[in-house]
Parts: structure tokens; C-alpha cells; sequence
């Protein structure tokens, strides 16, 4: 028996621009039987793709995800969100990866996917290909999700402001575009850009003193900054900030989650939002909103370098920059919450499932879902985003909240964290609550 060749990036799922002007897409999802790799663009400018793609007829009976199963590639327009959807069908699944060449990629491009499958929620299987989803990898992200039923992968109502329906229920058909975050592709090629930076600190544990922070109420109220740099990473960054936090004596900025979030359901439904950040919507992308409106209005990268602009900044001033991380839990709660990222793609992996009720989720954070530390993908993707985190932004270390849960279950997370080559080199603490 021959073994099917691997691809050169048979392991390593993510984004990766390549010179011939395009760009190699991996995913993951061992149980999904077809993915989709989206491409969104403006309708009011020409498409990149128009020579390739099918275009599928959007007035006719048949609903528009039988008309993509027809073509290797195909392109809708959606008027009313004012964006051209074009579908690539990925090659897989091998060893549990699906794959794409897509001949033409550019940075800020908004993409996402879509994944078919079962729908069998008693089972822990919740395909469905009317929702757009996040790349997991992605290294910035736009939008936010609306509370609305399109954007749950079961059938349900907004009856008073709350969702009622059964997770256990019904598919749902409402197409979630233009209801949930979207994907921004980042082209971070460039090797010499991190040559200027300033030194890292490298504090010793002896003569560490942590002051964590909010980055947004941290500076939200500051005197001495203007209006349009409080609440921001810029804020933080700012002269006279970094001298204030050098007149407290300390060595060490724990920041508070700064990872994308998304407010639970239950907190949307009352008008409120997640203050905190301990609910992670992109373990790769920063919180959009703690930038400067200048930079959330040019879009993810600016965003992004605003945060490595801070981290530069206060290596600078001669403090370590240490990152709260929520690896426990996401976002999309439990069974009974929206499909954004993970639960469309791959929920029966990437969540740990209880042994005694098939579909039901194990739950040790109290926030309706845990990651399944248990599957090594998991884990790599884990190590994937804290060496990015610590690589690509310069973060020095990392404060592990709930970090019993990780290890739960006879994981091997702690120890893969200490084996790895970049977290090693980086502090690592973790909480119990």
C-alpha cells in the first residue's frame, strides 16, 4: 500500500503567502466532509476571480449551498451586505487537514470558511454550510456578531430580545454572513522587521514585581492623555504612561486578555458586553476595539501594529510585557450558542465531549464548553498561537487563566508548553479560578 504524498504543510494548518502572488490555505476538521475556503470582496470593484468562478443564481428555489456542491469554484453577490462571496472547495480531508492553492491573495483580504457535514447533534456533529466561520488561525479579524438567529446553527427565534430554540433541534438555513466576524489576511513575510526592536528585559524571578492592567481602563480615564488615545494600546504606549508606570517601582505589565473576544449570549441579550475579555473569539488576533479609532478605521493590520508598537514601547522603558491567555474555554459557549469558529468546523474535536451523554459537552469552566486538551491538534494550535503571540508581537510571557482545566482529563498541555522550543523561553504562570 503507498501512502498518499503529504503536503508541505501537512501539519501546520494557517494561511501562507506564496510567491508566485497567492497564497497556501490549511485547515483542520477531522470530521467534516466538505470545507469551503470564502473569499469577500467589495461588489462596487472588479473581482479577482471572475475568469474562474461559476456564478450560481441567487433567484431561484434552489437553495444556494446545493448550487456550490456543483462547482469547484463559484461566486455569489450578496446586495444587501454589498460583498461578492467567491467559494474555492478545499482537497481533503488528509490525516485530517483540507487543502487549497488559491492563485491570487493579497493583505487585508476578508475570508472565512464554510463546512458540511452531518448534522446529528446527539452525537456531537453540527455541520452546517449556511455558516460563515472564522479561520482559526487568522491573524486578524473584522465585525462582530450580531444577535441574531442566523448566527446559531440550529433553528431558533429573537422573541423579545432572547434567543428560544433547541440545540438539539432542527438545522438552521439563514445564512450567517454579514451576522458574525470575519477573517483579515495579514501578510507578515517580512523577516527584517524586527530588527529595530528593543532588547527584551528578561526580569529575574527574584526581583519581579507584576502590575496588571486593563489596557482599556488602565487608560480610559487618564489625565494626561488625549481623548482619542484613552481606552487604547496607544494610550498604554504613550510617554507619560510609561513613566507612571515607572514611578510604581514595577518590572512587569500583565496585561488583561487582549485576545479578539466576543460577549456571551446571555450578556448580549441584555445589552451588556464582556468587559474583562475572558471569553476569546480568535486566539491569534488582537481586541479590535482597545485600538485607536484611527486604526480600527484603517482595518486589522493597523490594528495589529499598534499592539506590537505598545509591546516595543514598553520593552523600551525597560518593562517585561506578560499576556493573560484564555486557552480553557471560547466564545461560542455551549451547545445552545452560536457556531462563529470551531463548534462549525469541527466541534466534535475541538470540544471535549462527556463519555456518558453523547452531545453533551464537558463543561470544567462554567462557561459552557472546555477545550479538549487531550487531542495534540489542539494543543499544537495552542503552541502555535502563544509562539506567535511571543515571536510576532514580542509578548514575554504568559498568565494562564483557569489553568487546572488544561491539564484535566490526563492532558498533556503543561508539558507540551514546557517542551516547546519559543514557549520555554518565555514566563509562564497559571491560576487555579
Amino acid at each position: 500500500m503507498q501512502l498518499p504524498e503529504l503536503h508541505r504543510y501537512a501539519t501546520r494548518p494557517g494561511m501562507f503567502f506564496t510567491d508566485d502572488g497567492g497564497a497556501d490555505v490549511v485547515a483542520r476538521s477531522e470530521t467534516a466532509e466538505q470545507l469551503w475556503f470564502c473569499v469577500l470582496e467589495p461588489i462596487d470593484e472588479p473581482s479577482r476571480f471572475y475568469n474562474e468562478a461559476v456564478r450560481i443564481n441567487e433567484e431561484t428555489s434552489i437553495p444556494f449551498i446545493e448550487q456550490v456542491r456543483r462547482f469547484p469554484i463559484c461566486t455569489r453577490v450578496l446586495k444587501s451586505l454589498g460583498v461578492r462571496e467567491t467559494l474555492f472547495r478545499m482537497d481533503g480531508p488528509h490525516y485530517g487537514l483540507w487543502y487549497l492553492h488559491l492563485d491570487k491573495a493579497w493583505d487585508g483580504m476578508h475570508y472565512g470558511y464554510r463546512a458540511d457535514g452531518a448534522w446529528d447533534p446527539h452525537h456531537g456533529l453540527r455541520f452546517n454550510p449556511y455558516k460563515f466561520l472564522l479561520d482559526p488561525y487568522a491573524k486578524g479579524v473584522e465585525g462582530a456578531m450580531t444577535l441574531d438567529p442566523a448566527a446559531f446553527a440550529y433553528e431558533c427565534t429573537l422573541t423579545d430580545g432572547l434567543i428560544k430554540g433547541s440545540a438539539w433541534g432542527s438545522m438552521n438555513t439563514l445564512d450567517s454572513l454579514g451576522k458574525v466576524p470575519i477573517s483579515v489576511a495579514i501578510d507578515d513575510r517580512d523577516t527584517t522587521k524586527h530588527d529595530a526592536d528593543p532588547s527584551h528585559p528578561h526580569v529575574p524571578w527574584s526581583r519581579t514585581v507584576i502590575y496588571e492592567l486593563h489596557v482599556k481602563g488602565f487608560t480610559a480615564n487618564a489625565p494626561w492623555l488625549p481623548k482619542e488615545l484613552r481606552g487604547t494600546y496607544a494610550g498604554l504606549a504613550h510617554p507619560t504612561t510609561l513613566a507612571y508606570l515607572q514611578g510604581l517601582g514595577v518590572t512587569s505589565i500583565e496585561l488583561l486578555p487582549i485576545m479578539a473576544k466576543q460577549s456571551e449570549v446571555f450578556l448580549q441579550e441584555r445589552g451588556r458586553t464582556n468587559y474583562w475579555g475572558y471569553s476569546t473569539l480568535n486566539f491569534f488576533s488582537p481586541e479590535p476595539s482597545y485600538a485607536t479609532a484611527d486604526a480600527q478605521r484603517r482595518g486589522a493590520r493597523a490594528v495589529r501594529h499598534e499592539v506590537i508598537d505598545m509591546v516595543r514601547a514598553l520593552h523600551s522603558a525597560g518593562f517585561e510585557v506578560i499576556m493573560d491567555v484564555v486557552f480553557n474555554h471560547t466564545c461560542e459557549g455551549g451547545n445552545e450558542g452560536p457556531s462563529v469558529c470551531w463548534r462549525g468546523l469541527d466541534n466534535l474535536t475541538f470540544y471535549r465531549q462527556q463519555q456518558q451523554h453523547a452531545g453533551e459537552l464537558e463543561d470544567t469552566t462554567g462557561c459552557g464548553n472546555t477545550i479538549d486538551f487531550t487531542n495534540t491538534h489542539n494543543i499544537t494550535f495552542a503552541v502555535d498561537s502563544l509562539s506567535y503571540w511571543a515571536k510576532r508581537i514580542g509578548i514575554d510571557g504568559f498568565r494562564f487563566d483557569l489553568g487546572v482545566s488544561l491539564a484535566r482529563l490526563n492532558g498533556s498541555f503543561t508539558h507540551t508548553i514546557r517542551s516547546s522550543t519559543r514557549c520555554a523561553r518565555n514566563r509562564c504562570s497559571a491560576t487555579s479560578n
